[in-house]
């Protein structure tokens, strides 16, 4: 037997030993690819800032099952908009403008890394994940550190987290001696930001369920080494969800109360206060469906309260309304989030008030069509703005209204090609927010467009 049939009979051996571990391993992710063209709502000129660019991203999950209770996951990414630096080093990871070198560069991230555990009907785990709220994501939809558990019991189900979000390192790498001005490990301190979630939802019937909500951001870091002018920061959440079926015809939606407490270091105390609502109608069709949904978030009129919305961690809330411009595109990657209705008005107290219609079909040749149109006001035209209450008005409350469209193809089963559309009007909410050359102004109308490859895997 000679030395070349020895080692792959050696490597044989191994790949044959090995096949069984092979099974338990699963790569998942997509492949995604963007060329835009849009104009951006800007403060400082009525027509925008037009930009087309191509971006890109690829995601790759790793899931390896060490056996039926155990298991560990690790996500990663690579942004590679053409032409630019992206997370890599000047000239790396989508750059080629030096003639000794390409466009390979250190840009590979960690998304998520965490271990699974699964024992019957409880599911653990641990690490760097991604947590969300069952709420739209109004509270929160981000990755991060946490410990989360689900556990079924029956027809209920209870979900529960845990996550670290800041241990409120201020990052001039001075090292930390009590009375410094500069403090960089507080480690051993209480001053951190902590977030709770626990649901808890009940399956009546095939056709009924109904649950319960309750989230709790404890936001203890300092402003300021030393300085502390906010002492204690607590935002509650908590409220109720439901969703029934009545043949092709379904809805759901959920109240969601906002409560806690500021407390600053003058000695003066600020309530949260707060509602937002939503519920969803939505049609089956033989070859899709139509929803309509309705949006509420109570405004901030109060000047001792604070009643701007807190949450939207994760800025991903509603993003199944196919909206690209007033809500969240569910596509975007290194773009930036637009999210008009919500950064705007919910989050800077005006409240907010929209119905958005929207449809999915299905066309023949794996071809489908999504559109949605949506109508978007403010609560209030009026709003106290910071701790102090301080009171702004607009010219009027309606936001605007936006359209948009999906028309797209899949070619060999997996490449999915689409023509994406958005076209925003504003309308008085807006009047006389833009200031160019020294003038108010108005915004123009602003549109994006973009033909997207995307191959989920």
């Amino acid at each position: 037997m000679n030395k070349v049939t020895r080692i792959l009979l050696a490597i044989g051996l191994i790949l044959a030993v090995a096949a069984p571990a092979f099974a338990e391993f699963k790569l998942n992710g997509y492949y995604r690819m963007i060329g835009y063209n849009e104009q951006k709502k800007m403060i400082t000129q009525e027509d925008g800032q037009g930009q087309q660019f191509i971006d890109q991203r690829l995601r790759m999950r790793a899931n390896w099952t060490l056996n039926d209770y155990v298991g560990l996951v690790y996500f990663g990414e690579v942004d590679t908009t053409w032409g630019e630096n992206n997370k890599a080093a000047w000239g790396q990871g989508g750059m080629s403008n030096l003639k000794g070198g390409g466009a390979d560069g250190v840009n590979v991230e960690t998304k998520m890394a965490y271990l699974d555990l699964k024992y019957e009907d409880t599911n653990l785990s641990l690490g760097v994940q991604g947590v969300a709220d069952n709420v739209q994501s109004i509270v929160a939809n981000d990755d991060m550190a946490a410990a989360q558990l689900t556990q079924k019991i029956g027809g209920a189900t209870i979900h529960a987290a845990y996550s670290k979000w800041d241990e409120d390192v201020d990052g001039t790498g001075t090292s930390y001696t009590s009375g410094s001005a500069n403090e960089t490990n507080r480690r051993n301190e209480w001053d951190d930001f902590d977030f709770y979630l626990l649901e808890a939802s009940y399956k009546v019937s095939d056709a009924f369920k109904v649950g319960i909500n309750g989230y709790f951001m404890d936001d203890n870091r300092d402003s300021a080494p030393n300085d502390i002018s906010v002492r204690n920061n607590e935002v509650y959440f908590y409220g109720v969800n439901a969703a029934a079926n009545f043949g092709a015809f379904g809805i759901d939606g959920f109240v969601l109360a906002q409560d806690g407490k500021m407390e600053l270091s003058t000695g003066q105390d600020m309530d949260y206060f707060g509602y937002a609502a939503s519920v969803k109608g939505t049609f089956k069709l033989a070859n899709g469906d139509i929803g309509l949904r309705a949006i509420y978030f109570s405004e901030d009129d109060e000047e001792d309260e604070i009643g701007a919305w807190q949450g939207f961690k994760g800025e991903y809330a509603f993003v199944s309304e196919n909206q690209m411009q007033f809500l969240t595109d569910p596509y975007v990657m290194n773009d930036g989030k637009e999210r008009y209705a919500e950064a705007d008005a919910a989050t800077q107290g005006y409240g907010l008030m929209a119905l958005v219609l929207s449809g999915n079909h299905k066309l023949p040749q794996d071809m489908y069509l999504k559109w949605g149109v949506g109508y978007y006001m403010a609560a209030d035209d009026k709003a106290n703005i910071g701790v102090n209450g301080a009171e702004v008005e607009r010219e009027g409350d309606t936001l605007g209204y936006e359209g948009c469209l999906r028309i797209g193809k899949k070619f060999f089963e997996k490449v999915d090609v689409s023509l994406n559309g958005s076209y925003a009007v504003y309308d008085d909410f807006y009047d006389n927010t833009v200031t160019e050359d020294g003038k108010k102004g108005d915004p123009d109308d602003t549109y994006k467009a973009y033909l997207m490859v995307n191959v989920p895997y």
